[in-house]
C-alpha cells in the first residue's frame, strides 16, 4: 500500500548542474570554483519561494530543488527562470556560466518522490547531451 501524501501530485523535483564548470578549476583554482558554488547557490535561491527547498546534490555541481504545490507548467517556468537567471549573473563572475536543468513534477513523472527523482536524473542527462544551457521535461510514464 502506497502513502498518500496531500500534495503529492504538486511536488516537483528539479536537478540542476552546472555546465563545463571545470573551468573554474582551471583558471581561478579551487577557491575561485568554490566561490563560483556559493555564488550559484545564491542565484538559485534568489529566484526560488521562501518555502522551496534548494541542496547541493551528491559531490560536484549539482543541485536539487524541490518545489511544493508546483504543477508541470510551474515548475518547467521556474526552471527556465532559474538557467536565465545563472547566464545573466554569471556575466559579471570570473568566468560565465550555464546550467542544465532536469525537471519532473507531479504523477505524471511516477507516483513517488523516488521515481520522480530518477525521472528528472534522466532529463538532466538528456538536457546535457542534447547541447547544455537547457531546461529538460522527464519522460512521462
Amino acid at each position: 500500500q502506497r502513502l498518500e501524501t496531500p500534495d503529492a501530485d504538486n511536488l516537483a523535483i528539479l536537478l540542476v548542474d552546472g555546465d563545463n564548470l571545470k573551468t573554474y578549476n582551471e583558471i581561478g583554482g579551487y577557491a575561485a570554483g568554490d566561490k563560483m558554488l556559493c555564488d550559484l547557490a545564491e542565484t538559485l535561491l534568489s529566484q526560488l519561494r521562501p518555502g522551496d527547498f534548494l541542496a547541493r546534490w551528491r559531490s560536484g555541481d549539482e543541485f536539487l530543488a524541490l518545489l511544493r504545490g508546483c504543477d508541470l507548467a510551474s515548475a518547467l517556468a521556474v526552471a527556465d527562470r532559474l538557467r536565465r537567471a545563472v547566464n545573466q549573473t554569471s556575466q559579471e563572475w570570473l568566468y560565465p556560466i550555464s546550467v542544465s536543468i532536469g525537471v519532473a513534477a507531479g504523477r505524471v513523472h511516477g507516483d513517488t518522490p523516488a521515481q520522480r527523482l530518477a525521472a528528472a536524473e534522466l532529463a538532466l542527462i538528456e538536457a546535457k547531451q542534447s547541447g547544455k544551457n537547457r531546461v529538460t521535461e522527464a519522460a512521462r510514464v
